[in-house]
């Protein structure tokens, strides 16, 4: 097996595991507060970094102040972005949750077409399919966007700002480094909020939701991003962009499967539309590594 087809094959699983973070977030989510659930995911997220930071040895003393800014920075936007996820999270399905927090996909080239005045067919191409995929997927029979559907929304521009942030704070700092410290930034801020929101927490809870914090925490967090990591040495960029953007397939499925979650049809078409979108978008943008998202 050639190193390019395992690396594919690897990005696959990446998507696959991301993709049922978000059923593991629709059942654990029936017993936690959306920050307590948010801290404690990304808090473990964060902690199984640090032995791949160990083994691998990374050199960080040099620079432990600059990837320490960078982390607060990143980890800032991925709390605000993450928040409004799990708040959305609350009357959604795996699917729509997954679909509607891809498009972050195209609010990038958008923000960076305000920034630039610079844009192309595909991405006007991309921005009208995805349009009209969100219409069918979030518009009910009374023309209106549920309160989930707007939290989604806010959570995917931010989702946006945070691939931004990455991409400037980045350069120079060690990837993994950065993104344990951001998860670290996050899981503490999520829980200061969960006690100002007064959620409640025991062990009873702790115990009904072991299973979808553990599989948010380190699979979808620690390992996910591992295997993202190694898989886009030897893969190519575009294919890496495509592959990863299967994990809303992946999250629809998954909640068909194991929640017994359905769509109308006019779903299932926009969510089609959503998914050509992002695939026509991320072959143009041969960059598209850094631009991921972690849940």
């Amino acid at each position: 097996m050639s190193r390019e087809i395992r690396a594919n094959l690897l990005l696959i699983l990446t998507a696959m595991i991301w993709g049922f973070s978000f059923v593991a977030l629709v059942v654990g989510m029936k017993d936690m507060g959306p920050f307590v659930y948010n801290g404690i995911c990304f808090l473990l997220g964060g902690s199984s970094l640090v032995p791949v930071i160990l083994i691998t040895g990374r050199k960080i003393n040099n620079n432990f102040l600059k990837v320490l800014k960078s982390g607060v920075v990143c980890g800032i936007f991925l709390f605000l972005a993450s928040t409004f996820q799990k708040l959305g999270a609350r009357g959604s399905t795996a699917g729509k949750i997954a679909f509607i927090t891809s498009t972050y996909m195209i609010i990038v080239p958008i923000i960076t077409f305000i920034k630039s005045r610079k844009a192309n067919n595909r991405i006007c191409i991309s921005i009208f399919l995805s349009l009209i995929g969100l219409y069918l997927l979030c518009i009910n029979d009374k023309f209106i966007l549920s309160k989930s559907d707007v939290f989604l929304f806010i959570s995917a521009f931010f989702f946006a700002t945070h691939v931004l942030a990455v991409d400037k704070h980045s350069k120079g700092n060690d990837p993994i480094v950065l993104s344990s410290i951001q998860f670290f930034v996050n899981g503490i801020l999520s829980i200061i909020l969960s006690f100002i929101a007064k959620e409640t927490v025991n062990l009873t809870m702790i115990y009904n939701a072991i299973i979808p914090v553990l599989y948010g925490g380190i699979m979808s967090v620690g390992i996910a991003f591992t295997l993202q990591v190694v898989a886009q040495k030897d893969a190519k960029p575009e294919n890496a962009g495509i592959l990863m953007s299967l994990e809303s397939v992946f999250a629809s499925i998954g909640g068909l499967i194991i929640l017994g979650e359905k769509m109308q049809p006019k779903g299932y078409i926009g969510c089609l539309l959503i998914l050509i979108g992002v695939i026509i978008l991320q072959i143009k943008k041969g960059d598209s590594k850094k631009e991921k998202r972690i849940v």
